[in-house]
């Protein structure tokens, strides 16, 4: 219907990361002129990168012009963990105002990590006394299991994001975020398809989805979720380390690597076909 109109239409493409757009100018027409089209790479975030090494036991800053890490600190406790981290932000964070206090994710690899660390946090926490909180816990409670971790943490402002919670009990614990009500989240790869939370911090302890390593695209994905412009000047992010699975190379690694193009192929007349089946 648009190759059709007497006067070509203008078109946007808005996508996070593509460093080739005008693939998706093929959707129009192959003999689209490639040359007749504008390109900006502007960014709507503003991050901090830090690096948390549990194991040599350093905090360093990762400089994106020099593409290398500058050593900021030492961690004097020589067993200090990611949850000692959280809470030093948390007894910080939980002195503000609800309205100035900062938001956190926390991502980890798989339901399980997830679901261990943020019981692990609220441990030491006490109930909020909210009652938002206290009736989205209830809910929880019926919906899902009357013994469910959940519908405890979560009267302490903190949550877990995992792929098989009910549609509508995420969207409220994704609502509850965005109030300030719950302060951290521990998540998985859910984060990275199509969850649009604002955040302050973001922890990331591993660089894998499940067996897989990330794809540059992903990796940048995950960490554009703090700094936007809409919601904060600047947001920090800590890549952790800790084992000997994860390293500081592993992140570098992928701070550093290249986007490829994206590859577009769409036959239009197999999907509508296809779409014709599904009908008939």
């Amino acid at each position: 219907m648009l190759i059709k109109r007497p006067r070509k239409p203008h078109i946007i493409f808005a996508s996070p990361n593509i460093p080739n757009p005008e693939v998706y100018l093929r959707l129009i027409s192959e003999e689209t002129n490639t040359n007749n089209r504008l390109r900006s790479t502007f960014s709507p975030v503003a991050q901090i990168k830090f690096l948390i090494d549990l194991n040599t036991h350093t905090i360093s800053a990762y400089n994106d012009y020099a593409e290398e890490l500058m050593h900021l600190s030492t961690i004097h406790k020589s067993d200090a963990t990611l949850i000692d981290f959280l809470r030093m932000f948390d007894v910080v964070n939980l002195k503000q105002l609800l309205e100035n206090r900062q938001q956190t994710i926390v991502y980890c690899n798989g339901k399980n990590k997830s679901i261990d660390m943020a019981r692990e946090f609220s441990k030491f926490l006490s109930e909020s006394g909210d009652k938002d909180l206290e009736d989205l816990s209830r809910d929880i409670r019926n919906e899902v299991h009357g013994e469910y971790y959940l519908t405890e943490i979560i009267k302490k402002g903190v949550a877990y994001h995992i792929g098989y919670l009910p549609a509508v009990i995420r969207m409220r614990i994704e609502d509850m975020f965005r109030k300030g009500k719950i302060t951290i989240m521990f998540c998985t790869s859910t984060l990275l398809e199509g969850v649009n939370l604002p955040a302050d911090n973001l922890f990331i302890t591993d660089f894998k989805i499940n067996r897989s390593i990330m794809t540059p695209v992903d990796f940048r994905n995950l960490i554009g979720r703090v700094g936007r412009i809409r919601f904060n000047l600047y947001g920090n992010v800590f890549f952790v380390t800790q084992g000997d699975k994860i390293t500081e190379k592993d992140y570098v690694e992928l701070l550093q690597a290249p986007i490829p193009d994206q590859i577009y192929q769409l036959n239009l007349e197999k999907l509508a076909y296809r779409r014709l089946r599904k009908i008939t």
